[in-house]
């Protein structure tokens, strides 16, 4: 799995990054380390803890030899709004990650390489924890950004006596 943090973004204070728990997370799944079957499509009932639209660029297409862990990989722009297990916005930098696929979601015509557009829920306590639930290819030649990381909340100066950070 790519994880590409900025600056050291994936553990501070001894804690890791509310996305590199995600990652974790993920590695658990078929085909990304080992573990049981993701349940039925029809198991997943529970409304999303969260919803996000990204733009981003197929990676590689699911295994074929695996119909039942169908995962697309995506190398996706940052997600600034993206909200941590504990229901704080922690943001999400650009990187390469593979995410599960509803079972009605169509991969006619995606081929690696093709910009797109997605649509994916987040359930922290779902198996699997991520899937994409809409899919849209963009235009060829569409221009995604992989290189702008806005600063993630939390991220600045820290007071060395404790009073939060400092404005630059």
């Amino acid at each position: 799995m790519s994880f590409e943090p900025a600056g050291g973004r994936a553990a501070r204070c001894g804690k890791p990054h509310p996305t590199l728990l995600l990652c974790v997370l993920l590695a658990a799944l078929p085909g990304c380390g080992g573990g049981e079957r993701a349940p039925a499509e029809d198991a997943v009932t529970d409304p999303p803890d969260q919803t996000y639209s990204v733009r981003g660029e197929v990676v590689a297409l699911p295994d074929e030899r695996r119909p039942d862990d169908r995962q697309l990989r995506v190398r996706h722009e940052a997600i600034p709004d993206f909200v941590g297990f504990e229901g704080e916005v922690v943001g999400m930098a650009s990187m390469s990650m593979p995410f599960p696929l509803a079972a009605d979601v169509d991969l006619e015509g995606v081929e690696p390489g093709d910009p797109v557009e997605m649509t994916f829920e987040v359930r922290w306590e779902g198996t699997p924890p991520i899937r994409i639930v809409e899919l849209e290819e963009l235009p060829p030649g569409t221009e995604l950004d992989f290189e702008t990381q806005e600063p993630l909340p939390g991220e600045g100066d820290v007071d060395v006596d404790g009073g939060g950070s400092q404005p630059p």
